[in-house]
């Protein structure tokens, strides 16, 4: 007889499902950024179909949660912009989604240069052979130093932003909360975009 499932007695996990069925509205909520693991999708389809059957007899909800790195409002604002989340290129105006293809494995083993952008912490760049440009966190410590790096406020510390809550529900205002003589991701990327327009203008 099972006593117990990946190291959970199975009394333990009888309770829980006791206590799911018998509440009046259960939330399941977790972070995908959290789930490391091989195939983590898998995990996240086997809540939703908890979810599925417990609403056949009460009422229960799923709330996803995002690792607070800005990837929520980066993935609402791809799909507000062209229709589709990240995972996508634009092919003569025109995007392209794919989630296979364009996935940042793939993406890393093909790619002749890359540009890290990390502002709320500092997260190294995922180094590769082709040239590194980072615009990022000024704490920010590199195994190797990148071919370029401009560091920039941080947003709601250093400069005035939106951020899309966790759950994705509403839009929250960022607050600078001191002066900074670091420029903003916005300034940077705007100065970028100017020189490329230029330089490409007849």
């Amino acid at each position: 007889q099972v006593t117990h499932v990946a190291d959970v007695p199975v009394a333990t996990l009888q309770s829980l499902i006791d206590k799911l069925k018998s509440a009046q509205y259960a939330v399941l909520v977790w972070s995908a950024s959290m789930l490391n693991i091989p195939h983590a999708e898998l995990t996240i389809q086997s809540i939703t179909q908890l979810i599925n059957k417990l609403n056949e007899t009460t009422r229960a909800a799923g709330l996803p949660l995002s690792s607070g790195d800005g990837d929520t409002s980066v993935n609402n604002t791809s799909a507000w912009l062209s229709g589709y989340p990240t995972r996508l290129r634009f092919n003569n105006g025109m995007p392209e989604y794919d989630n296979h293809q364009y996935a940042t494995s793939k993406q890393l083993a093909d790619c002749d240069a890359m540009l890290w952008i990390s502002t709320f912490n500092p997260h190294p760049p995922i180094f590769t052979k082709a040239p590194t440009i980072v615009i990022g966190h000024p704490d920010t410590q590199f195994e190797r130093t990148p071919d370029v790096f401009i560091p920039v406020g941080v947003p709601g510390v250093d400069h005035n932003g939106l951020m899309l809550r966790m759950d994705s529900s509403i839009t929250l205002p960022l607050k600078k909360l001191r002066d900074s003589k670091l420029p903003s991701l916005t300034t940077v990327i705007a100065m970028i975009e100017e020189k490329l327009s230029n330089e490409v203008s007849p």
